[in-house]
């Protein structure tokens, strides 16, 4: 169904309770459960979208897949946070074949549940007819489980190295690190110049240059539920490099920068 991943691209937001205005940091990580829409004609729950969002301090970033089409959506920006009120500063987000660099501001009231928060999205339209949205999600964090990659990353440098020969790729993307888990989000061009938005999240253990990656959800299908195992090189505090070796003995290298708060 379409009408999630476009609602999720522009409307998600999360919380694990109220906060006051000073305090403008709430890391964690939310898996959402349920979307509910509700206007005259309509009242439906849906829990097919498969979603994870996450907050670090400063930052949050959201990535999802609608499961029926296999389409993904992320999204990536600052917040703050004015009692039950949390105010999102999107700065870049995809959505399948659309992609928006415009940054753009959203507020958003929250609730707190015994798993985490409901979200409550008023009088908004679609289609013609007057919509709220009411979404649930479950607190996965886990404070104590840090990491040297901990953060929120974008991509500097791509490229494919097969035998003697390299080759350089050109598409954005933006990864976070956080308690556990981790959430990454790419927009590439094609040669018809059409974007492409895929997305990955799941739980990651770091140990030592070792890094292994558990896909939850994906929007690539061949490695959905599998163990990734990357090789990193961390440089200081705000650069690390990452490399895949594929079944064909290719390595596949990613430069990222930390962004700073």
């Amino acid at each position: 169904m379409k009408l999630l991943p476009a609602i999720a691209l522009f409307f998600l937001i999360g919380c694990s309770g109220s906060k006051k205005k000073e305090d403008a940091d709430m890391p964690g990580v939310y898996k959402m459960l349920s979307q509910r829409l509700k206007g005259k004609r309509t009242d439906t729950t849906y829990r097919s979208l498969e979603q994870l969002k996450i907050f670090t301090p400063g930052y949050v970033m959201y990535a999802n897949v609608n499961p029926p089409d296999s389409e993904g959506s992320f999204g990536i920006g600052t917040y703050a946070i004015n009692q039950d009120t949390i105010i999102e500063h999107i700065f870049y987000r995809s959505s399948d074949t659309v992609r928006n660099a415009t940054p753009a501001e959203y507020r958003l009231g929250v609730a707190a549940t015994p798993k985490g928060y409901r979200q409550i999205i008023p009088q908004f339209e679609t289609n013609g007819q007057k919509m709220t949205l009411s979404e649930e999600y479950e607190s996965l964090s886990q404070p104590d489980k840090k990491s040297g990659l901990d953060g929120v990353w974008k991509l500097e440098e791509a490229f494919t190295i097969k035998g003697k020969d390299t080759a350089l790729h050109h598409y954005i993307e933006y990864k976070v690190y956080h308690e556990g888990y981790f959430i990454w989000g790419q927009s590439r061009f094609d040669a018809d110049n059409k974007n492409h938005t895929t997305i990955g999240f799941g739980k990651f253990d770091l140990n030592g240059n070792k890094l292994s990656e558990l896909l939850m959800s994906t929007t690539n299908a061949d490695i959905r539920g599998l163990d990734v195992d990357v090789a990193v090189e961390i440089n200081g505090a705000d650069k690390y490099k990452q490399t895949i070796l594929s079944k064909d003995s290719s390595r596949s290298v990613e430069i990222y920068s930390r962004l700073k708060k």
